[in-house]
């Protein structure tokens, strides 16, 4: 059996912020959101080496997955950015 993200230890922020943990929530999807693309593009590129059309649409699928994941994280660091460029304003 593989070890999940779910199965590593929390990170901890030595100052006691939660700030670090929604760093850390964001960072995870983006991890999340890159790995299920990767998977997607390896069964992709296996399906179309061996002219599998399952694998394919496994694969895109896989691919379609990581980029839901990665969406709230982008959402998030942007709406952070626009929140540091207000307050800076």
């Amino acid at each position: 059996m593989g070890v999940g993200l779910a199965d590593l230890p929390a990170s901890r922020d030595v100052t006691g912020g939660a700030r670090c943990e929604r760093r850390s929530i964001r960072g995870r999807e983006h991890v999340k959101g890159a790995v299920d693309k990767a998977k997607g593009a390896m069964k992709d590129a296996a399906g179309k080496l061996v002219d599998d059309k399952k694998l394919r649409a496994e694969g895109k699928l896989d691919k379609a997955k990581g980029a839901a994941h990665e969406a709230p994280g982008d959402a998030k660091d942007a709406a952070k950015r626009a929140e540091k460029e207000f307050d800076r304003n």
